[in-house]
């Protein structure tokens, strides 16, 4: 049975980033399967994996999300990025600071992320 942990906070500069890093890679020694969704448009937890490279990329949080504003087909692997110890990533960018402002007027928008 899956589960899920979130790491939370508004304010900035709390651990956020590192807690969840260091969290994904304790569970993966476990030989747990993880995938992190970084839902921060800083991408710092995206970046801590290596993944700097996510502000020009299409497979991202922000379009994943779009893509399921817009009722689109969506690959079930396309916007997961696979590391070698085990984690898995869904990368963020400042495109999701966009896609927050569309969700306001989104229909069922609590639903978009558990799509």
């Amino acid at each position: 049975m899956a589960r899920v942990i979130s790491i939370v906070n508004q304010k900035g500069g709390t651990g956020k980033s590192a807690c969840t890093a260091n969290l994904a890679v304790g569970l993966a020694q476990k030989n747990m399967k993880v995938l992190i969704v970084d839902a921060d448009p800083k991408s710092d937890v995206s970046a801590v994996f290596g993944y700097r490279d996510c502000d020009d990329s299409n497979e991202t949080l922000a379009a994943l999300m779009d893509a399921v504003m817009k009722d689109e087909d969506i690959p079930s692997d396309c916007y997961i990025r696979h590391q070698a110890e085990g984690i898995d990533i869904i990368c963020s960018n400042i495109g999701l600071a966009g896609t927050e402002v569309q969700l306001v007027n989104a229909m069922s928008r609590e639903y978009v992320l558990k799509q």
